[in-house]
Order: C-alpha cells, then structure tokens, then sequence
C-alpha cells in the first residue's frame, strides 16, 4: 500500500477516503465530516476545513473499515435514511464538501452528477450491510469431526 510518512511520526494512507453527510431533515443543510458516533444515537461531526482534516474517519475502499462503520452507523441513528452519504477522497475533501454544499442550497442540474458521483445510496447500502451483517452472525457449520 502507498503510505506517507508525516512529521516522521504518523503514517497516512496516500488514497484514503472521508466520510461527509448532511442531515436532510434540518432546515440548514449543512455538509459535515465524520468523526464517529455518539453513545446516545449521536454522530460526531464537524466542517470539513483543511486544519481540520485528519479528525476524520479515514478509510480505504478496499478496507473492511468503511463497511463496519456504516454497519455501526445504521444500527444506532434513530432514522439514519435521512442523511446522505458522501464518500470523498481525502486529498479533495475541503474542495468537495464545498461544492456539495453549494449544490444541497441551490441545486442544479450539472450539480446532480457530482452528487451521483460521491453519495452512497442509502436504500440500498443498508440492504447491503443487512445481508453482511446476516453473514457475520450466522454460526460456522461443522465439518463432522470430533476433536
């Protein structure tokens, strides 16, 4: 994997990727970074800025990370339809989460793809994560043997 060295101290994924939502159901819309989830059906957000980058929660696509958070995600949010989910490089995040924004105020056509582009698809994304989650409780069947 491609890693980069900061300061000599922290290494960061070169292709990492953010987390960015907005709450559909507030009258200001306002696109935020991921930090994690609260003990009481809280998201931990914040605007995504260019000091503040690295607070996020980071992941790979090809990663398991991604996939155990939003599990995590859907299972505590009371009514986790209402958000769009954007899945943003972390190299563009500043930049994109301020196109995102200026779309969600004032939508336009061209705007839509952008969002095609970068949101996960809720809907389906939780069927998804259902069927995996199915899969990670379901009990190994034996092979026969006695040990």
């Amino acid at each position: 994997m491609n890693k980069l060295m900061i300061d000599g101290q922290q290494s960061v994924e070169k292709n990492s990727n953010l987390l960015l939502l907005v709450d559909m159901d507030k009258v200001d819309k306002i696109v935020l970074g991921m930090k994690g989830v609260g003990k009481y059906d809280e998201y931990e957000t914040a605007e995504v800025k260019k000091e503040n980058h690295r607070e996020f929660k980071r992941f790979d696509k090809n990663d398991n990370f991604l996939l155990y958070f939003l599990m995590d995600f859907f299972a505590n949010m009371h009514n986790p339809t209402r958000y769009k989910l954007f899945i943003v490089p972390e190299s563009k995040a500043v930049e994109l989460a301020k196109e995102i924004q200026i779309i969600i105020n004032n939508p336009y056509k061209e705007g839509g793809l952008l969002l095609k582009k970068y949101e996960l698809q809720t809907e389906q994304l939780q069927k998804q994560l259902l069927s995996e989650q199915e899969k990670l409780q379901t009990p190994m069947k034996s092979s026969g043997r006695k040990i």
